[in-house]
């Protein structure tokens, strides 16, 4: 260690705490030391220690996560952190929603909303199930309303079931008249209705053709026949059962009648 020369002490009289005469004895040079083991502390404890931004503990300097709170150090981390806290939390509400809504709301408080797209009996027919629950589709039946004799009636079984969101679609029993034919118009009610009698009574020239009222081919033929083409009232139904049902439900529907005649020679 470094050594510093001090006075040198000559010798000298005097008495101690008693009074007693002392003799202080001639000594060489004083050597004082310095202990530089010892290092200051206080700036260097400032310079080696932060405090977090989130709890006011002490840190070492350049971390980057608090040891005490686990907070990030940079603010943008603390947030993206919170944002991720955040979104899964909303994620586990939603779910819980969800199954909630699966196995509890929704046995008790169900739609059933079934709907006839199109039926074209020289087709097919479409359904849709746009309810909440899945539905078993029966059959639909076709006839012509408001006769009291020499009527039809056309019934497409579907026996299927159908579930929320999706559509079903069937084919009828192929027409028969397979041919060239005409829809018949242009006649008055008294010349059409001896037709109708004629094919209610399976007369092979002429064919009874059921249309929905929403059905596209009938609107296309009625806009290329105009007013003379002829028609005829028709009802029906459309049968399904529901999830809890106890009878079935009925789909009312309602359009029109056209009647095909055949071109062959003999049916003219």
């Amino acid at each position: 260690m470094p050594q510093k020369e001090g006075p040198e002490i000559s010798q000298k009289e005097g008495t101690d705490d008693r009074g007693q005469p002392i003799e202080c004895q001639e000594q060489g040079p004083v050597v004082l030391v310095a202990d530089m083991s010892r290092k200051a502390s206080s700036p260097q404890h400032v310079i080696n220690a932060l405090q977090c931004v989130a709890c006011k503990q002490e840190i070492p300097v350049g971390a980057s996560l608090c040891s005490h709170c686990k907070s990030y150090q940079h603010v943008w981390k603390n947030r993206l952190q919170y944002v991720a806290g955040i979104a899964t939390l909303l994620v586990l509400v939603i779910t819980a929603c969800s199954w909630l809504y699966l196995n509890a709301v929704k046995p008790l408080w169900y739609r059933d909303d079934v709907r006839l797209i199109s039926s074209n009996s020289l087709r097919s027919a479409v359904v849709a199930n746009r309810g909440d629950v899945e539905v078993f589709v029966s059959h639909m039946l076709l006839y012509m309303s408001g006769r009291p004799s020499s009527w039809q009636a056309k019934r497409l079984e579907f026996e299927e079931v159908l579930p929320p969101g999706k559509i079903l679609s069937r084919n009828f029993p192929p027409a028969s008249i397979t041919g060239s034919s005409e829809f018949v118009r242009g006649l008055n009610s008294a010349e059409f209705e001896k037709l109708l009698v004629r094919a209610s009574n399976g007369d092979y020239c002429f064919e009874l053709a059921f249309f929905d009222a929403n059905d596209s081919f009938l609107r296309d033929l009625k806009k290329m026949a105009g007013e003379r083409l002829n028609t005829f009232e028709i009802a029906g139904y459309l049968e399904y059962r529901g999830l809890r049902a106890d009878e079935p439900m009925a789909v009312p529907i309602t359009g029109d009648g056209v009647l095909r005649q055949d071109s062959r020679p003999e049916c003219q």
